[in-house]
């Protein structure tokens, strides 16, 4: 259903714990169930929306991802820190050996558009470790994953 035209606002919003595809299929259909709000697009960590701000708000908006495990984010570092998230988690989980030509310091600079030691020293004052630990504990995780598959030896993962 497409929101009423009258008062029609796009507004792009982030969100946080986004971790999945599935994450984006729960807030494409959680927000488009209500009927008046029409989803642009979704991915990790943000979403791109119209409807009628005289019918909804971004209160509302908060309380349908929240209700669902998600966080409305309002403030840039925590935006920039769920950004940061989501383009390891692309990159690392459900990319390929592209980690291995480009550093993931590099990757997240020219991504994002600030230097790594702004984006470092943001993720480690919001999130209390280190973006290196994050970036460990992702490959950890995937490494997990591999092996639980059992189609791949040690040495190939």
């Amino acid at each position: 259903m497409q929101p009423h035209t009258l008062n029609t606002k796009r507004q792009e919003i982030f969100i946080k714990n986004m971790v999945c595809d599935s994450c984006i299929k729960v807030v494409r259909w959680e927000l488009e169930r209500t009927g008046f709000i029409q989803v642009e697009h979704v991915e990790l960590g943000k979403a791109i929306l119209q409807f009628n701000e005289g019918v909804i708000n971004l209160d509302f908006i908060g309380a349908i991802l929240n209700r669902n495990g998600f966080d409305l984010i309002s403030d840039e570092e925590t935006k920039l820190v769920e950004q940061v998230k989501a383009a390891m988690i692309q990159l690392i989980i459900f990319g390929s050996n592209t980690n291995t030509i480009l550093r993931n310091s590099d990757f997240l600079a020219q991504k994002l558009g600030y230097s790594y030691s702004h984006i470092s020293k943001v993720f480690n004052k919001k999130e209390s470790t280190t973006l290196e630990k994050y970036i460990i504990r992702l490959k950890i995780e995937k490494v997990k994953e591999l092996i639980s598959y059992d189609e791949l030896s040690l040495s190939e993962i």
